[in-house]
C-alpha cells in the first residue's frame, strides 16, 4: 500500500474514504523492514545463505501465488521446512517489490482469546503501519501465517473458520499457512513441502554438498540413515552443516546431537522473539526427545497426551539417544496407543537404532509380522541388521523368521530385503543361504554384482543363474568363478552342490574351463555322465575323477563300452596308461583275440608306453595267428624304440602281406628322417628293397620319396635304375613271374589272381593308374599298359625325388641333370615329362622345344613349362620369331594373358610382318586372348584391309575388343562369310548396341554361325534388344538359336527361358545339352530335368558327371545319388564319384550302403576303394563311428584288397607312427 500525498492539496476537503479508494499510495518501510529483519534474525541464513534458493516444490512467483485460489496450505511434518518455504517467498518479496504488502503473523505468539482472529490480523497490520486497514477496503496483502502448532486446540478451531471465511470478507488477501501433515481446509491449495522429490534432492545435494560427488551423495540418501532425512528436508540442512566438521552420521539421533552442540553457541545469542522459526520446531523436539529419554520410567501419559507428529519425531529419536530403550518400550505398551501407531513408532524407532539386543527386537519383529502392516515396510531397510544380530544368537528360528517376512513383504520389497541379506558380508552364512533359497524360489533374475563381492555373494549368484535358462552363461563369468567354485566344493550343502554340477553339464554353450569344474562335484555314480560330454577338457576331468577316487576298474568298464562314442573311450583308455593298474588292462585289451579290432589297435598304440611292452609287441609281431592288422600295428608302435630296428628288416621279405610291408616301409621311412645310427640301417634296408622291382608300387613310392629326403650317392644310382629302359622289362618279368594268369585277358586278371598277396597289389595298382595325373584315360587292356602305367607311377615319383635331391645336395646335381636328360629323351615308354622337367629349374627349355621336333609330346609339355616361367613370354615370342611354322604356331599358342605393352607391340609386329598364314593367325588368336584395347586401330586397319585373306580378315575382327559400331556395320552389310559373323562377335563386344533391324535379320539368317553371331550380338545388351530376343525364342525355328536367345535373359524370365533350356537338354546334340544344362542350373537349380541325365543311360558321361556335380551341391542327400553308386552299368568314374558325393552325406544308413560296395568282390577295385575312401570321410569328417565299425568289419574281410585299403586306413586314424626319443 501506499501512503496518503502531500501534493495534493485540492484532495484535503474529500471525504477520507473516498480519499483511501483514490490516492495514490506507497508501502510503508515498517513493512519492508519487518521482512529484512525477520529473515536477518534467522540463523540459516546467516549459516547457509543458499537455504532460501534450495527447491521446495513451490513456485515462488507471487503473480502464480495469487493466482485462484488466493489460499496455500503448505503441508508437513515437523522440520520439514514449512517455515523454510515461508521465508523462500518472503526473499522473493523483497526481491520484486511488489505493489502489495507482505505481513508475518506468528500465531504463537499474537494470539489472544480475548480476541477475535479479525481483531488480531487489523492489529497486526495496523502495527505495520498499514492504516486505514485493508482488511476494511479489500486491498491486496500476502498475509504468511506460521506457528499452527503452538495455538491450543480450542483457539484453532476459531482460526480454521476464519481463515476459511477469510475469502468472503477479504477477496483480495493472500494467504499462505504452514499446517502440520492431515490437515486439509476446503478452499486452500494444498502443497506437501516433504519428501523431496529425486529431483530436488539432486539438486539439494548439488547445492548443499559441493565438496562431494554428486552420484555419491545421491547413493547416501538411498539408504539408511540419510533416506530418512527426505521426510524432513531441514535434517538435510542439519547435516550440511555439520558434515565439513563431522562427516556423515550413523543415525539421525546422532545428527541432532551434532547439530545442537553446532548451534548451541548461536542459540544463546539469538532472540527467540525475534522471529527465528527455521530449525526452532526441531531444535526443541530435540530436547524433548532428550528429556525423554533420560526418564528411567517414561510416564506412559506424556507419550499418549503427545500429537501424532510430536511421537513421530521425539520417540523415534529418544530411542536413539536412551541408553537403554526398554522403559521406553514398555512406556509404548503402557500408552495405549493404537496398536498400529504403536507398532509404526517401534518400527521407526528400530530404524533409528537397528543394532539392539535380540531379546528386544525378535519380540517386537514377531508383533511386527503378526500386525501384517505397514510397520513391517518401515522396518525393511533395516531388517538385514536385525537379523544378523538375532541369527547370532538364535539362528535356529532365522530361516522361518525370514521366510515369513518374505511372505508378509510385496515381491519387489521382499527380493530387495532378500538381495541385501545376500550381499550383507557379517550376516551368519546360515541367512544369506537361506536368502538365496528364497530368491531362488521368487526366480528372479541375478542381481549385479557389487563392486565388493565375498564368495557367499558370488555363490548366490551362481546359482540364480541356473534359475533361468537364459542366464546361465553368467557362470561364465570371471567375477563369479570363486563362488561357483565354493558352491562345486560342497561347502554350501551336498544340494547346492550336485544342483550346479548338474546345471554345468546340462548347458554345453557354457567354456570348457566353466564346466570341466562339474565331473568333481558330482556323485560317484553320476560321473559316468560326464565322461561323454561333448566336449574334451570335461571328459578329462571326469577322468581324473575316477583315478583320483581308484575308480580304474570303471574306466575299464567304459572303454569296452561300445554303445559309448569312441572319442571318449580312446582318451580314457589314454589315461589309463598312465597308471600302474591301468596299464594292466591296457596288456589285456591288446592281446585280448574276443575283442574288437578297434579296441585291440587303440591298446596296441599304447604298449610302447608300458615297462614291458615292447616284449607284448613282439609277440604280437611275429604271431602268425594274429589278423594282419594287429601285426601290422605292432610294427608302428614299435617306431618308439629304435633298439627293435633289427626286427624289422625281416618283415619287408615278399612272404609277408602287403599291409605289413607298407607299415614297415613306412616306419623306416619316419626312421630314416632321423640323424642317428637307426636312420642310417633304416635308409640301407630301404635302398635294399629298392634294388630289386616290386610288384607293391605303394610301397616303391613311399620308398623313393624317403630316399629323396634323406639319400645321397647310393640313393642317386638306386633312383637310376628304377629310371633306366630295362625297368619296365624287369618288373614284366616279375610281374608274370608271381601271377602268370596277366598275359590272358583283362577281365579276368582279378578273378585268376589266387595268392591273396598278388590279387591286393593287382587292385592297388589298378586304381593307382586310374587316379594318376599322367595316366588319365589310359585303359588296361594288356600287361604292356599295366606294366606302362607301373613304370609311370613309379618314374614320376623318382623325377619329383631327383629333383628334391638336387635341391638339398648342390653337390649331386650334375647327376641329377645326367639322369634327367637319360629319362627326357627316352622315347621307349611313357615319361613323366612334367615331373622331370621341373626337377631341374636349370634346364634349357627354348633349347629342349627347339631340338624334339620328333618328339611332339616332349616338345608340347616344354613349351608348356615355358609358358608357366616368369619370362616365358619372351621366350615363346622369341621362338616365334625364329622357329619353324609348326613351332611358331605352338609357341604362339600357349601364350597367356596378360602380356606386356612391349610383347604386345612386338606380337602386333610379327602379325604384320609375318609371310605365314598360319603364324599370322595364331598371333591374332593371342591378340585375341590379351583383350587389349590398344591394338584394336591395328586390328580393324587389317579386318578392313581388302587385300587380306578371309581367314586373316575374320581373325582379326575375333581379336578385336570394344570396337567402334560404324565400321563393324559396314562390314556386317558388305562382306560374305566368315567375315560377317566375325564382325557380328565382334559387335558383341562393343559397349555400344548394333543397328537392331540388322541384327535382327541377320539373326534368321539360314546360315546357323551367322545367326548365333547376331544372337550374341543382341544378347550382348539385353536391355535395348529384349522384344527382339524374346521373339527370337518364340518363334525361331533353329533350336540353338532359341536357346542362345534365353541364355541372354536373367530369372525374371525364367517362365519364357525354361521350355527352352529343358528341351535343348532333352535334345540329342551334345553341345547343346551340356550348355543347357548350365543355363538352366543357374536360373532354377532344383528343376526336376536336371536330375534327367543320371536317369538316362544313353546320356553322354559328360553331361551325367555335370548332373552329378550339380546334384550333390545342391542335393546332396538326393536318393537318386545312392542309386548311381549302386548302379553296375554306370561308369566307373561317374559310379566312384557318386560314392565321394554319400562320403559327406549326414544320413546314417549311408554306412550300410557303402559297407555293402566295399564288401562287394564283384564290385571293380575302384569302386571298393572309393567306398573305403568315403567311410573313412564319414568317420573322420562326418562323425558317425557306424564308419569306423564298418572299416572294421572289411578288414576282416576275404577280399585281400579290401583287407589292404581299409587297414590302411585303421592303421594312419588309430596307429599314427610316433617316432620316440632318441
Amino acid at each position: 500500500m501506499q501512503e496518503r500525498s502531500a501534493d495534493r492539496p485540492e484532495m484535503t476537503f474529500v471525504p477520507r474514504a473516498l480519499r483511501d479508494l483514490f490516492l495514490p499510495r506507497r508501502i510503508p518501510r515498517e513493512v519492508r523492514t519487518a521482512v529484512e529483519q525477520w529473515l536477518e534474525s534467522e540463523p540459516i541464513t546467516r549459516l547457509l545463505p543458499v537455504a532460501l534458493e534450495l527447491p521446495l516444490g513451490l513456485d515462488l512467483d507471487l503473480a502464480k501465488l495469487m493466482s485462484e485460489p488466493h489460499h496455500i496450505a503448505l503441508i508437513g511434518p515437523p522440520a520439514s521446512g514449512r517455515s523454510l518455504a515461508l521465508a523462500q517467498i518472503a526473499r522473493r518479496w523483497l526481491d520484486q517489490q511488489p505493489a502489495m504488502p507482505l505481513v508475518r503473523l506468528l500465531l504463537g505468539e499474537l494470539d489472544s482469546p480475548s480476541l477475535t482472529p479479525r481483531a488480531i490480523v487489523a492489529r497486526a497490520l495496523a502495527r505495520r503501519n498499514l492504516a486505514p486497514n485493508p482488511l476494511e477496503h479489500n486491498l491486496p496483502c500476502l498475509l504468511l501465517i506460521d506457528d499452527w502448532e503452538e495455538l491450543p486446540l480450542a483457539r484453532r478451531a476459531v482460526w480454521q473458520r476464519f481463515l476459511i471465511r477469510l475469502p468472503e470478507r477479504w477477496s483480495r488477501a493472500c494467504t499462505v499457512v504452514a499446517l502440520p501433515t492431515g490437515e486439509l481446509w476446503p478452499g486452500f491449495r494444498h502443497h506437501a513441502i516433504a519428501p523431496l522429490s529425486a529431483e530436488h534432492l539432486a539438486e539439494w545435494v548439488q547445492r548443499l554438498f559441493t565438496f562431494t560427488d554428486r552420484q555419491e551423495g545421491l547413493d547416501l540418501f538411498e539408504r539408511d540413515p540419510l533416506v530418512l532425512l527426505r521426510e524432513r528436508p531441514a535434517e538435510i540442512l542439519m547435516l550440511a552443516l555439520t558434515h565439513p566438521l563431522s562427516g556423515w552420521p550413523i543415525s539421525r539421533a546422532a545428527l541432532y546431537e551434532r547439530t545442537a552442540a553446532f548451534v548451541a553457541p548461536i542459540i544463546v545469542a539469538t532472540d527467540e522473539q525475534a522471529g527465528w522459526r527455521i530449525g526452532l520446531t526441531a531444535y526443541r523436539l530435540y530436547r524433548q526427545a532428550i528429556e525423554l529419554a533420560a526418564q528411567t520410567t517414561p510416564h506412559p501419559a506424556t507419550i499418549r497426551q503427545a500429537t501424532p507428529h510430536w511421537r513421530g519425531l521425539c520417540i523415534p529419536l529418544a530411542f536413539g539417544a536412551a541408553p537403554d530403550p526398554r522403559p521406553l518400550i514398555d512406556a509404548l505398551a503402557d500408552a495405549t496407543l493404537p496398536s498400529h501407531e504403536r507398532l509404526s513408532l517401534l518400527a521407526r524407532s528400530l530404524r533409528e537404532r537397528p543394532r539392539l539386543d535380540p531379546a528386544l527386537s525378535r519380540p517386537i519383529l514377531d508383533e511386527i509380522c503378526r500386525s501384517r502392516g505397514e510397520a513391517l515396510a518401515t522396518l525393511v531397510p533395516v531388517l538385514p541388521v536385525i537379523l544378523t544380530d538375532i541369527g547370532r544368537t538364535q539362528s535356529g528360528q532365522l530361516n522361518e523368521l525370514l521366510e515369513r517376512i518374505t511372505e508378509l513383504l510385496p515381491p519387489e520389497t521382499s527380493t530387495t530385503l532378500l538381495i541385501t541379506i545376500l550381499d550383507t558380508g557379517d550376516a551368519p552364512p546360515v541367512l544369506r543361504w537361506q536368502a538365496i533359497d528364497l530368491l531362488c524360489r521368487q526366480r528372479i533374475l541375478p542381481p549385479p554384482l557389487p563392486t565388493y563381492a565375498d564368495l557367499i555373494s558370488q555363490a548366490g549368484r551362481c546359482l540364480l543363474a541356473v534359475v533361468h535358462p537364459d542366464t546361465i552363461h553368467h557362470l561364465a563369468e570371471p567375477a563369479l568363478q570363486l563362488g561357483l567354485r565354493l558352491l562345486l566344493s560342497g561347502a554350501a550343502g551336498t544340494n547346492r552342490q550336485y544342483l550346479i554340477a548338474h546345471h554345468l553339464l546340462a548347458h554345453t554353450t557354457l567354456p570348457a574351463s566353466v564346466r570341466a569344474l562339474a565331473p568333481a562335484a558330482l556323485p560317484p555314480a553320476e560321473v559316468g555322465q560326464a565322461i561323454v560330454d561333448p566336449m574334451p577338457e570335461v571328459r578329462q576331468a571326469a577322468r581324473k575323477v575316477w583315478i583320483r577316487t581308484g575308480h580304474i576298474d570303471q574306466l575299464a568298464r567304459f572303454v569296452t563300452q561300445t554303445d559309448k562314442p569312441w572319442s571318449a573311450r580312446d582318451e580314457a583308455l589314454t589315461d589309463l596308461a598312465t597308471t600302474a593298474d591301468g596299464q594292466t588292462f591296457i596288456a589285456a585289451f591288446a592281446i585280448g583275440n574276443r575283442l574288437p579290432l578297434d579296441l585291440r589297435l587303440r591298446a596296441i598304440r599304447l604298449l610302447s608306453r608300458l615297462p614291458n611292452g615292447t616284449e607284448l609287441l613282439k609277440r604280437l609281431l611275429y604271431a602268425e595267428h594274429e589278423p594282419e592288422i594287429i601285426r601290422a600295428a605292432a610294427v608302428r608302435s614299435l617306431s618308439h624304440n629304435f633298439h627293435v630296428i633289427t626286427h624289422l628288416g625281416p618283415l619287408l621279405d615278399r612272404r609277408h602281406p602287403p599291409l605289413i610291408r607298407r607299415t614297415t616301409v613306412h616306419v623306416l621311412s619316419a626312421i630314416a628322417r632321423l640323424h642317428q645310427s637307426a636312420a642310417l640301417t633304416a635308409r640301407t634296408s630301404l635302398l635294399t628293397v629298392l634294388n630289386q622291382p616290386d610288384l607293391d608300387a605303394a610301397l616303391t613310392t613311399t620308398i623313393i620319396e624317403t630316399l629323396g629326403k634323406h639319400g645321397g650317392k647310393q640313393a642317386l644310382a638306386a633312383l637310376g635304375h628304377t629310371l633306366a629302359p630295362t625297368y619296365g622289362v624287369t618288373l614284366l618279368e616279375t610281374w608274370i613271374t608271381s601271377f602268370p594268369a596277366l598275359i590272358g585277358p583283362s577281365e579276368q586278371w582279378i578273378d585268376q589272381a589266387d595268392n591273396p598277396t598278388v590279387r591286393a597289389l593287382l587292385a592297388d595298382l589298378m586304381v593307382a593308374i586310374a587316379n594318376h595325373p599322367n595316366l588319365i584315360g589310359v585303359e588296361l587292356d594288356r600287361p604292356s599298359a599295366l606294366i606302362a602305367g607301373h613304370v609311370m607311377i613309379l618314374s614320376s615319383a623318382t623325377a619329383r625325388t631327383l629333383g628334391t635331391i638336387g635341391q638339398h645336395q648342390p653337390t649331386l646335381m650334375p647327376a641329377v641333370r645326367a639322369l634327367i636328360g637319360v629319362a627326357l629323351y627316352d622315347t621307349s615308354t611313357l615319361r613323366p615329362l612334367s615331373e622331370l622337367l621341373n626337377a631341374d629349374p636349370t634346364c634349357d627349355l627354348v633349347a629342349i622345344v627347339r631340338n624334339t621336333e620328333h618328339d611332339p609330346p616332349l616338345r608340347y609339355t616344354a613349351l608348356h613349362a615355358l609358358a608357366q616361367q616368369p619370362n616365358g613370354a619372351e621366350a615363346l615370342l622369341y621362338l616365334a620369331k625364329h622357329a619353324d611354322s609348326d613351332l611358331a604356331c605352338t609357341a604362339l599358342d600357349r601364350l597367356q594373358p596378360p602380356l606386356p605393352p612391349t610383347l604386345n607391340e612386338q606380337l602386333l609386329q610379327l602379325v604384320n610382318t609375318a609371310t605365314d598364314e598360319a603364324v599370322r593367325l595364331a598371333g591374332l588368336r593371342a591378340l585375341g586372348r590379351n583383350a587389349d584395347p590398344a591394338a584394336v586401330p591395328a586390328l580393324l586397319e587389317i579386318a578392313l584391309n581388302n587385300e587380306e585373306t578371309t581367314a586373316i580378315r575374320a581373325a582379326a575382327l575375333d581379336a578385336i575388343v570394344e570396337a567402334p559400331v560404324a565400321p563393324l556395320t559396314e562390314l556386317i552389310t558388305s562382306q560374305p562369310e566368315p567375315i560377317r559373323s566375325a564382325a557380328l562377335r565382334a559387335l558383341s563386344r562393343s559397349p555400344q548396341p548394333g543397328p537392331a533391324p540388322i541384327l535382327h535379320r541377320l539373326a534368321f539368317d539360314p546360315d546357323r554361325t551367322c545367326a548365333l553371331a547376331a544372337v550374341s550380338a543382341l544378347a550382348a545388351h539385353p536391355e535395348t534388344h529384349t522384344p527382339i530376343l524374346a521373339r527370337l525364342i518364340r518363334s525361331h525355328p533353329d533350336l540353338a538359336v532359341r536357346l542362345a536367345a534365353a541364355a541372354a535373359f536373367d530369372a525374371s524370365a525364367a517362365d519364357e527361358t525354361i521350355p527352352v533350356f529343358v528341351e535343348a537338354l532333352l535334345s540329342p546334340y551334345p553341345a547343346l545339352q551340356t550348355q543347357a544344362f548350365r543355363l538352366l542350373a543357374a536360373i532354377d537349380p532344383y528343376h526336376a530335368a536336371l536330375r534327367q541325365p543320371l536317369t538316362d543311360p544313353q546320356q553322354t558321361v559328360v553331361l551325367r558327371f555335370q548332373a552329378l556335380h550339380h546334384l550333390s551341391t545342391y542335393a546332396p542327400n538326393d536318393p537318386l545319388i545312392r542309386q548311381v553308386a549302386n548302379d553296375p552299368t554306370a561308369p566307373e568314374q561317374l559310379r566312384c564319384h557318386a560314392i565321394a558325393v554319400l562320403g559327406r552325406q549326414a544320413d546314417a544308413t549311408v554306412v550300410d550302403v557303402l559297407l555293402r560296395l566295399a564288401g562287394d568282390a564283384t564290385q571293380p577295385p575302384a569302386v571298393k576303394h572309393a567306398a573305403i575312401a568315403a567311410l573313412d570321410r564319414q568317420w573322420t569328417e562326418v562323425g558317425h563311428e557306424a564308419a569306423l565299425t564298418a572299416l572294421i568289419t572289411l578288414v576282416t574281410s576275404p577280399i585281400p584288397e579290401v583287407v589292404l585299403w581299409a587297414g590302411t586306413v585303421l592303421l594312419d586314424r588309430l596307429v599314427p607312427i610316433e617316432i620316440g626319443e632318441p
